[in-house]
């Protein structure tokens, strides 16, 4: 047999055998006016053509669309088909107008859509044939047994939106099952069977999918699209709504728990087991997952760097450098998601994996809680961050919860060293447990000054925070509580040229001071650009001291506004109420903040200011004789610089004011301030 390169306008005769490559098709035009569109890499034989009778043309790998014309022929009153199609699994009549048929030589699949009339779907059964005959199935069926067959009492009439087909797992064609209707107005419309991704998709023309009819009348409501398997008689229908695979033939059923579409009696398949491609109408498999012909869905081979960003995306994580046993935590969780998907999609009942005598409907139902229950399991992610400041200060200060303990009126150079850990916990979706370790050095580099370098101080906390995200009134809503203890110190004993306050034992005592807080919030995320922050804080502080000493409590909101979209204001306001042990020492202070924020200037910069006003009354304090109400002001600028992902460099400018109503210690600092941080 001679092969060639086919040519518009070539003529074709019987036997001949067409084969596409590659992101190719062929449109062929038959003498009865009817339309047969050969997708890629697929192959036919025009087996059986006359004027006066139904053609006939095997299928022997691929997808074809054919468009019969309603007149196309004159055929007798006895013949009821117009057309025959055959695989070596099934024999094809179509009496309707407009149909796609697929066949996958892997698969052993036959399937039938129907867009337009009629088409019966009838399973040639090997069990029936000689096996000599078995291979040679396409070559021996004339148009005689092809009819034969599709009278014989098994034949499946496949109407517009239905999807039948012959499986390996049947000896019957199955029930024509109602596919997604979203698909099939995609695949109706891809006329010329483009699945490449390239080249324009036909549109046929067709009625405005508001004014159609229905695909079929429904007497039995939702019942018939649950599917169902009835052994004795070997029928199977499958689950409503699912999706058509057009390169293996497979039908995907919408899963155990799917959503159901009353208006057209359908199933809703979701995302997490695929997605419908917007151009072609073809099925694209999950993230992770692809479909072996033979085997149905299996894991897709990835690279170690691929499956950290799959995890990252599942899990919902972002940012942050995360530890080797993390990752390897992540990679492991996802390996069981898409093990699990992978078992509901291939409808894999075996019930020794639950260990539980269940029947098929439980199992799978079972099997798919548990996709879930692992799809939100235990997860973590590990944040560290390291720096250094280099600072300059007109006016060292001491001060104690608002409160000025000492100015020493000298100017100062420092050192701050600090670092943090968080290690965040994602119990579930919704709940984040997140303890934190973080400490500063401040060092005072100006030795000839004493009361300068008493000022130097450690600081370390430590956090146990627990957010609970759930929605009000479909307003995401958190939920937070947490508990903090802060440990200050100074870093030499004593405090050289002044006596503080708070301290027992000026002379020996390091300790400054020290609280424990419980902290209740809520932060409401009314969009992507308002956010409302609610905090009640309840603490017990030491200052080492008599009069500094007891409890407290403060309570507090803040606004966010994210505008165009670079910019942002913040409001805040938050009150602080001291209650010594003692009669001396109560105290309370209202605060206000004011901040604007510049977000991506020139792509690596940011800009944030902020002005505070603190304003604090001393209730029953034994230095409000020589102090007085306090009042402070500050405002505070920075400019920040993202190195890369891990590295900030930042320049600070902050300006602090005390007035006191006896104006006995008013006075100004002006702060300089470089850094540089690591996050990994």
């Amino acid at each position: 047999m001679k092969a060639g390169s086919a040519k518009k306008g070539v003529s074709l005769t019987r036997e001949t055998s067409i084969l596409t490559g590659k992101n190719s098709f062929i449109r062929i035009k038959f003498i009865d006016g009817s339309f047969l569109n050969l997708g890629a890499t697929s192959k036919i034989v025009l087996s059986e053509f006359s004027k006066k009778d139904p053609g006939v043309i095997s299928l022997l790998k691929g997808k074809v669309r054919a468009q019969i014309p309603k007149k196309a022929k004159d055929l007798k009153k006895n013949d009821d088909y117009k057309f025959y199609i055959k695989t070596r699994n099934a024999s094809i009549g179509v009496r309707g107008t407009d149909f796609l048929s697929l066949h996958n030589t892997d698969s052993k699949v036959t399937s039938v859509l129907t867009f337009e009339g009629k088409v019966g779907v009838a399973s040639v059964q090997d069990s029936l044939l000689l096996p000599s005959l078995r291979k040679k199935i396409l070559g021996v069926l004339n148009r005689d047994d092809l009819n034969a067959i599709l009278t014989s009492g098994n034949t499946q009439m496949v109407v517009k939106g239905h999807l039948s087909g012959v499986f390996p797992a049947f000896q019957k064609s199955i029930i024509p099952v109602k596919i997604s209707p979203k698909q099939f107005e995609k695949l109706e419309r891809n006329g010329n069977l483009n699945f490449s991704g390239k080249g324009e998709i036909r549109k046929f023309e067709y009625d405005d999918p508001k004014n159609r009819e229905k695909f079929v009348e429904i007497k039995e409501g939702r019942r018939k699209a649950d599917g169902f398997f009835d052994a004795l008689n070997e029928q199977f229908s499958p689950k409503a709504g699912g999706y058509l695979d057009i390169e293996s033939g497979i039908y995907i059923q919408p899963e155990p728990g799917s959503k159901y579409d009353k208006v057209n009696n359908v199933y809703i398949v979701s995302g997490e087991f695929g997605k419908i491609d917007n151009k072609s109408g073809d099925y694209i498999p999950p993230k992770g997952l692809k479909i072996d012909n033979r085997k149905g869905f299996v894991l897709e081979d990835m690279s170690d760097e691929t499956k950290l960003l799959m995890a990252r995306d599942v899990f919902g994580i972002t940012e942050g450098k995360l530890s080797r046993s993390i990752v390897k935590k992540m990679t492991s969780s996802l390996q069981q998601i898409l093990v699990t998907k992978k078992a509901i999609l291939n409808q894999e009942i075996k019930t020794d994996i639950l260990k539980t005598p269940l029947d098929d409907d439980e199992y799978i139902y079972e099997i798919s809680r548990e996709f879930n229950r692992m799809k939100y399991m235990f997860k973590e992610v590990l944040k560290t961050r390291v720096g250094v400041e280099l600072g300059f200060k007109t006016n060292e200060y001491d001060s104690f919860y608002h409160e000025l303990v000492k100015s020493t009126k000298k100017s100062s150079k420092y050192t701050n060293l600090f670092g943090s850990l968080a290690y965040s916990n994602y119990i579930t979706n919704k709940w984040i447990v997140r303890p934190k370790l973080s400490g500063l050095v401040h060092y005072q580099v100006s030795p000839k000054n004493t009361e300068v370098k008493d000022i130097s101080q450690t600081k370390f906390s430590i956090a146990l925070d627990s957010f609970y995200n759930y929605s009000i009134s479909s307003v995401p809503t958190t939920f937070i509580v947490g508990v903090k203890i802060n440990r200050e110190s100074k870093l030499n004993k004593g405090h050289g040229g002044y006596s503080s306050p708070y301290v027992r034992d000026n002379e020996e005592q390091t300790l400054f001071k020290r609280d424990v807080l419980l902290r209740l919030g809520k932060s409401f995320r009314f969009n992507e650009f308002n956010t409302l922050n609610l905090d009640l804080g309840v603490f017990n502080y030491d200052g080492f001291s008599n009069s500094l000493n007891g409890q407290g409590h403060n309570l507090g909101a803040s606004y966010a506004r994210r505008f165009l979209p670079r910019y942002e204001l913040r409001v805040s306001v938050k009150t602080t109420k001291l209650d010594s042990k003692v009669d001396e020492g109560d105290s309370s202070s209202l605060e206000y903040k004011l901040g604007f924020n510049i977000f991506d200037i020139a792509d690596n910069y940011s800009l944030h200011s902020q002005y505070r006003l603190i304003s604090t009354d001393f209730d029953s304090s034994a230095r409000k004789t020589a102090n007085g109400d306090e009042r402070n002001n500050e405002l505070l600028v920075k400019l920040r610089r993202r190195m890369s992902s891990e590295w900030m460099v930042e320049l600070e400018l902050q300006n602090n004011t005390f007035t006191s109503k006896l104006k006995e210690r008013d006075f100004t600092s002006n702060q300089v301030q470089v850094g540089a941080s690591y996050e990994f």
